[in-house]
C-alpha cells in the first residue's frame, strides 16, 4: 500500500471517529430517535395494549416512529375503531406505518409475509426516520424484523418479549435457532424474572421489568359510582378461550340470570350467547375495543372477573390492576392471588371449579362494591412507580445503550 494511500485511510477513520463524537453529542442535546416494531392496536390484547400505553408515555421523552402489521389483524381479534379513534392511535408519535389487508400475489407455497412486510416498513421508515434505536416488542415476526433492520443500519436493538412467544413460539423446532440468535444479537432484552436467567445463561443482557398502569385508569371517571340504574353488571375482558376462562364465566351467567354479564373482547360463537340467553341469562357481547376506552368499559361494571387458568409462562395481567385502579372488585381464581400482591384489598378470590363457590365470590363482589359506592370509599392501586416514571428510566437505559453502541468504522 502507497503512502498516500495509508494517509487516506487514516484520515477516513479520523473523520468516522469525530463524526461518532459529533452524533454521540447531538444525541444528548436532542430527544432520543425511536422505530418501535410490535403489537399495536387495533390488534386486541393485552401485549397491544401495553405496547400502546409504553409508547404513549415514551412519547414524552422521545420522538417514536411506530411501524406494525396491525391494520391487517385478522376480524376476530381487531379492535372496533371509528375514524376518530384512528385520529387518536396516530397521535403523539413521528410516524405510524402499517401494512394493510390487502390481497398478497399469489406464490406457492403461499404464506401472508408477514415479516417481509414488516422488514419493508422498517426499511423504509428507518431511511426516512434515522432512528438512533430499535426497540421490538413480541419475538414473532417483530423482533425478527428489528434485528435484521438493526444490523443493516448498524444500531442498537432493544427486545421485550411477551408470553407465548417466549414459550411456545421460542421452542418451535422452525423458530428456535432465528428466535435465539436474536435475543443473544440484541443490545437488551426485557424480560420477567421467571425467564431472566434462561435467556442470562443464553448469553443475553437482560432487565427485568414491570409495567406499571397507565394514569388513565382511575376511580374519577363517569359513572365509577352512583348512577347505573340497569343492575347489577360484571365485566369480562380478554379472548373468549379456555385459557382465559371464558367458559366459566358463560356458566356462571347461565345460573345468575338477575346478573348482566358484559363480554368484551373476541367474538364468542352465537350458539354459546344464544344458548345462555334461551335459559334467562342477561349477557351483553361487546367487540374488542382500543386501549383508550377501556378505562370507561371498567366505570361502566359493578365488578370485574378474571377467571384465567394457570398458563404455561408465568402470566400477570394487567386486567386486575386496571379494574382496581378504576375502583372495581376483582373476582380472581385462587392460583393467581400470590401475583397481586398490590392489589389484595380489591380482590375477592373463588375456587373456580366450584361453581357455588364462584357464585358467593360473585355476590360478595356486588355487595362490596354497592356498600363502598355508598360509603365513597377508595382502594388505592399500591404501584412502585408511574407509567410515566417507568417510561423515564427506559429512556435512561436507551440512551446508555445508544452511547456505548459501537460505530461502524470504515475498513
Amino acid at each position: 500500500m502507497s503512502k498516500r494511500c495509508a494517509r487516506t485511510q487514516k484520515n477516513w477513520r479520523l473523520r468516522d471517529v469525530q463524526l461518532a463524537l459529533a452524533v454521540t453529542d447531538v444525541t444528548r442535546r436532542r430527544k432520543l430517535k425511536i422505530l418501535f416494531l410490535g403489537k399495536y392496536p387495533p390488534i386486541e390484547g393485552g401485549e397491544s395494549s401495553k405496547a400502546y400505553w409504553l409508547v404513549k408515555s415514551l412519547s414524552s421523552f422521545a420522538s417514536i416512529a411506530v411501524g406494525t402489521n396491525s391494520l391487517e389483524v385478522e376480524l376476530p381479534y381487531r379492535a372496533e375503531m371509528t375514524p376518530q379513534d384512528y385520529k387518536v392511535l396516530r397521535s403523539g408519535v413521528a410516524h405510524f406505518r402499517s401494512s394493510h389487508d390487502i390481497p398478497t400475489p399469489h406464490h406457492i407455497p403461499f404464506s401472508k409475509a408477514y415479516l417481509e412486510k414488516i422488514l419493508s416498513i422498517a426499511f423504509e421508515v428507518a431511511e426516512e426516520f434515522k432512528p438512533d434505536l430499535i426497540f421490538s416488542w413480541y419475538l414473532l415476526p417483530y423482533a425478527i424484523a428489528g434485528g435484521l433492520v438493526s444490523k443493516a443500519f448498524n444500531l442498537p436493538h432493544v427486545i421485550r418479549h411477551g408470553g407465548s412467544d417466549i414459550t411456545r413460539l421460542a421452542d418451535f423446532v422452525y423458530f428456535s435457532t432465528i428466535i435465539k440468535r436474536t435475543l443473544i444479537d440484541s443490545s437488551l432484552v426485557l424480560s420477567y424474572s421467571s425467564h431472566a436467567p434462561q435467556l442470562r445463561r443464553l448469553g443475553c443482557n437482560v432487565a427485568v421489568h414491570a409495567q406499571p398502569v397507565a394514569s388513565e385508569f382511575s376511580q374519577g371517571g363517569v359513572g365509577n359510582r352512583k348512577g347505573r340504574s340497569h343492575g347489577s353488571t360484571i365485566l369480562f375482558v380478554g379472548k373468549c378461550s379456555i385459557a382465559k376462562g371464558a367458559q366459566i364465566v358463560l356458566r356462571a351467567a347461565d345460573r345468575n340470570p338477575h346478573i348482566r354479564f358484559r363480554f368484551v373482547g373476541e367474538r364468542i360463537r352465537d350458539s354459546e350467547a344464544a344458548d345462555v340467553s334461551a335459559k334467562g341469562g342477561r349477557l351483553e357481547i361487546m367487540p374488542p375495543v382500543p386501549p383508550w376506552k377501556m378505562p370507561a368499559i371498567y366505570h361502566a361494571a359493578d365488578a370485574v372477573i378474571v377467571p384465567e387458568l394457570d398458563f404455561v409462562v408465568p402470566h400477570r395481567s394487567l386486567i386486575p390492576l386496571e379494574a382496581v385502579a378504576c375502583g372495581k372488585k376483582v373476582i380472581l381464581g385462587k392460583h393467581l392471588s400470590d401475583r397481586y400482591p398490590s392489589i389484595r384489598k380489591g380482590i375477592i378470590l373463588a375456587d373456580l371449579m366450584s361453581d357455588s363457590n364462584l357464585d358467593i365470590a360473585i355476590r360478595d363482589a356486588l355487595r362490596a362494591s354497592e356498600n363502598e359506592a355508598m360509603q365513597n370509599v377508595e382502594t388505592p392501586l399500591l404501584q412502585p412507580m408511574s407509567l410515566r416514571d417507568y417510561a423515564s428510566s427506559l429512556m435512561s437505559a436507551f440512551s446508555d445503550i445508544v452511547k456505548r453502541h459501537p460505530v461502524r468504522l470504515r475498513v
